[in-house]
């Protein structure tokens, strides 16, 4: 596959007898082959007895360069399990052998094997403003524009915005009509979900039955999309001066931030 464009491709197989390993490089042979991404991620049980184990997810998206050429394989994922089983434990003693029995983990390994699948691919083109010298001109006391960033790429140069490194930006100029406090802000995506409320005070009854391996834990969970906002003064991607960017830590405007403006002058965000 050739990137046409920059942008983001989502990825996915669907699978009834197998379950599909995808893994994408770049590369022309297997000498020089770089790995972009893979849908295998790893998970531990709460029980550190019974391990961590290779996992696959249903979908993965990854950033994509044009010309570029990537290499896409789908495999049939070799995978283990564990399980809390009880199992009979040989002693001997005196020349006596005993058998005893006590709860442990228990391992499996899936029979490896192919079929038929459907492969799905989505390419997303990165927006018009995803590199800085194509930022939208945005002008007035007070603009709300509806847009993405999916497929958003960041450039050669491009600073870490408030410390983060980000990875899909989209740029916009704005210049000050008057002097004064300006805030960028979004309110339709929280920063992160609520915590889950906890049981109340009374009777808590937990099921009585054999032990298990406990929750599976994954040790790299997909990130949760929070937006970033930031505001500079300069007019290359790699000279740019911070305009002493604020955050509000308003509860109904999570994702704020503020700076101050000068009449006339022309502000970049991303």
């Amino acid at each position: 596959m050739d990137g046409p464009s920059n942008g983001i491709v989502a990825l996915s197989a669907d699978a009834q007898t197998f379950s599909p390993l995808l893994t994408v490089y770049t590369g022309n042979d297997f000498t020089n082959l770089s790995l972009v991404a893979s849908n295998n991620y790893l998970i531990c049980y709460e029980d550190g007895d019974c391990g961590c184990h290779w996992r696959e997810r249903q979908l993965i998206s990854f950033h994509v360069t044009r010309g570029q050429t990537y290499q896409i394989c789908v495999d049939s994922a070799i995978f283990t399990d564990a399980s809390i089983e009880l199992q009979e434990i040989p002693v001997t003693f005196n020349g006596n052998t005993f058998t005893f029995t006590e709860w442990g983990p228990t391992f499996t390994t899936n029979i490896l094997q192919g079929g038929a699948f459907t492969l799905n691919f989505q390419f997303t083109p990165a927006p018009a403003n995803d590199n800085f010298n194509n930022r939208i001109r945005l002008s007035g006391p007070r603009i709300a524009t509806h847009v993405s960033n999916t497929g958003a790429t960041k450039e050669v140069g491009e600073p870490d915005h408030l410390g983060n490194p980000g990875g899909s930006s989209v740029w916009y100029s704005w210049t000050a009509p008057a002097s004064g406090r300006v805030t960028l802000s979004t309110n339709d995506v929280p920063a992160y979900a609520p915590p889950s409320s906890g049981p109340g005070d009374g009777l808590i009854i937990t099921p009585i039955g054999p032990p298990t391996c406990g929750n599976e834990i994954d040790q790299n969970p997909p990130p949760v999309f929070y937006p970033i906002f930031a505001a500079y003064k300069g007019t290359a991607v790699d000279a740019l001066t911070p305009a002493d960017n604020l955050l509000m830590a308003l509860d109904a405007y999570p994702n704020a931030v503020a700076f101050d403006a000068v009449k006339g002058h022309e502000r970049v965000g991303s």
